[in-house]
């Protein structure tokens, strides 16, 4: 292996390993809460999915098109959000 070849080499595995390194951060991470899709809402909430569906594209059960600004995504739910609404009409 020629002088080139193996300070290429060394030169990968350092970067790599800078690369790849974790970051002391004084803060924690943010947890990401998940996102439900329309069959998970409906099985919650006993409902068809169409049904969902159509609650979210007329506003009355919130939700959000995915991927984002999109016409044609798929419904996404976060869970506190549809069961507080869900209360809020019961009583």
């Amino acid at each position: 292996m020629g002088l080139t070849k193996v300070i290429h080499k060394i030169w990968d595995i350092m970067t790599e390993q800078v690369l790849t390194r974790e970051k002391p951060s004084a803060e924690p991470e943010p947890v990401v809460e998940s996102l439900l899709t329309t069959a998970q809402v409906a099985k919650r909430l006993q409902l068809s999915e169409k049904a969902v569906r159509e609650a979210a594209a007329e506003g009355s059960l919130p939700g959000y098109k995915w991927p984002p600004g999109s016409k044609r995504g798929q419904w996404r739910f976060k869970w506190d959000e549809v069961d507080a609404t869900m209360k809020s009409k019961e009583g």
